[in-house]
């Protein structure tokens, strides 16, 4: 039977001890195993000998980790049986590489198993979709290990209703699974037109995403503002849009934490829906709107518009 190996890595800013137990400990997985991470309420069954878990939940499906191999703090192997959605056994193998001088440590993630039934003729996009999610859960992994926790939560509402609009912005296209690092400079480019004709937005900093294949290669996104009917008359300057959203229901997932931590809000919106059943508004994909708190923790409201 085809296989699939997927392998990412990244440098951690911490001790190779703190790195470690981040990976060996399964209470932590839920906040950056990017399969568990989508739904932080999933329900989880430990072994007394600390030799697994298990988990179930209504999105994050059902499963179970076991410990095959452990040579602490160098590496760790693993088992991960998936029973629901649908059937797959594969291997998870971390190596930690102590880099010294305060560099911090590289984790590398390995993903090795059998393709899934109903993708052995898919194994580029299996692999795609497998590298995507331990790209998301080592960034995840970062911040953890860095800092010694989850520094955000998800707040996981359901179904609300989005009030559309209209909005102008500019386009940018960014790679999957990622956030635009000129994001900051396409709304000062918006703002700044604004001003110049002496209109004020109608609401907070938007980025609208497109759809997209949602295995490889890139998204487009619009760092957009609401604006009244009235601004848009005339021809728009170069590079500026605009784009009618309607409204209607949506799936909402808000993340209460660094913008860092967006992936994964997205990822779990995303999984919401598809577990749900729900039937998605496919003219928009998501809807990423920045809100304010009275603390001013870092607030972003996640919207996927469906039927």
């Amino acid at each position: 039977m085809p296989e699939v190996n997927v392998q990412k890595s990244a440098v951690i800013r911490a001790g190779l001890d703190r790195v470690y137990a981040s990976v060996r400990s399964f209470r932590d997985w839920v906040h950056w195993f990017p399969w568990l991470a989508v739904e932080p309420e999933v329900e989880r069954h430990f072994l007394a000998d600390h030799g697994g878990f298990a988990w179930e939940g209504a999105v994050a499906g059902e499963g179970r980790v076991e410990v095959l191999e452990e040579d602490g703090p160098r590496s760790l192997r693993l088992r991960w049986t998936w029973l629901k959605p649908g059937k797959w056994q594969g291997d998870l193998g971390f190596k930690f590489r102590d880099l010294g001088g305060n560099q911090g440590v590289e984790v590398i993630w390995s993903i090795t198993g059998g393709l899934p039934f109903g993708r052995i003729r898919e194994p580029e996009r299996v692999a795609n979709l497998l590298g995507r999610d331990a790209g998301l859960g080592l960034r995840l992994l970062q911040i953890c290990a860095a800092e010694g926790g989850a520094k955000w939560r998800l707040e996981t509402p359901g179904r609300v209703l989005f009030p559309g609009g209209r909005y102008v912005g500019l386009k940018r296209e960014v790679p999957e699974g990622e956030d635009p690092d000129d994001a900051a400079a396409a709304f000062g480019e918006v703002t700044a037109w604004l001003e110049s004709r002496k209109t004020a937005a109608l609401g907070p900093r938007t980025l609208l995403w497109s759809g997209g294949d949602g295995g490889k290669g890139g998204r487009e996104v619009i760092a957009a503002f609401q604006v009244g009917s009235g601004t848009l008359k005339g021809k728009l300057p170069p590079g500026l849009v605009s784009i009618d959203v309607p409204g209607g229901k949506a799936e909402l997932v808000r993340l209460i934490g660094p913008p860092a931590c967006l992936p994964l809000a997205r990822a779990s919106v995303r999984a919401r829906v598809e577990a749900l059943g729900l039937e998605r508004r496919l003219s928009l994909d998501l809807l990423q709107v920045e809100e304010k708190r009275a603390d001013g923790a870092p607030v972003t409201a996640v919207y996927l518009p469906v039927k």
